[in-house]
């Protein structure tokens, strides 16, 4: 299974490098390891590439995306991040967490689930 998390805002100084380098953002890191832990595969909705994988090397930018309309993975999983994002997520993808849920609520749901407090 897989888990596609929302890039971040937040981005490291580094001009190019693994976008687990770049991303800063907390949720993105949480959800990196929640997705190790509970051996999920990990992708990046990225607002500039589209969905990477965490290794995969890209140049840092500043770019708000409105959305995202494909193509997607067919694999199966769950998503992670704002519905905006992911309102035109295929069926195969569900969301992790159900429910409104803000930015605080997601990082601390997270960190219980990999039991690292926050």
């Amino acid at each position: 299974m897989i888990l596609v998390i929302q890039c971040s805002q937040l981005k490291s100084n580094l001009e190019k490098g693994a976008a687990r380098e770049i991303y800063k953002g907390q949720v993105l890191l949480l959800g990196l390891r929640f997705a190790d832990r509970w051996n999920l595969e990990p992708y990046i909705l990225s607002g500039k590439y589209g969905i990477i994988k965490p290794d995969d090397v890209i140049e840092n930018y500043d770019l708000k995306s409105p959305g995202y309309d494909g193509p997607w993975p067919t694999e199966v999983g769950y998503w992670l991040g704002g519905k905006k994002y992911f309102k035109n997520a295929p069926s195969n993808l569900q969301p992790l967490i159900t429910g409104h849920r803000g930015y605080g609520d997601m990082k601390n749901w997270l960190g219980k689930c990999i039991n690292e407090p926050i």
